[in-house]
């Protein structure tokens, strides 16, 4: 990303979820900058609010059941 993007310092959660997808469409990054932010935040949004209203994932989140994880304590020997 360009230097001096993110005037506003409000905006860094819209880069990131931009730049994530940027890199994995194998996209430029100078398509982002602070001219278009704004837009990118309005569709993330618009995309969130569609998915929260979609049938199908509304269904498939009800039968969610996370997953346990088991741990287990690891004694670090501070010597090493």
């Amino acid at each position: 990303v360009k230097r001096g993007s993110n005037k506003t310092q409000c905006d860094c959660g819209v880069y990131a979820l931009k730049y994530i997808e940027c890199h994995a469409r194998g996209l430029d990054l100078s398509l982002m900058h602070d001219d278009n932010i704004n837009t990118a935040r309005m569709k993330i949004a618009c995309d969130l609010f569609d998915a929260a209203n979609d049938p199908v994932f509304i269904d498939r989140m009800s039968r969610y059941e996370s997953i346990s994880w088991e741990t287990e304590e690891i004694d670090l020997d501070p010597d090493l």
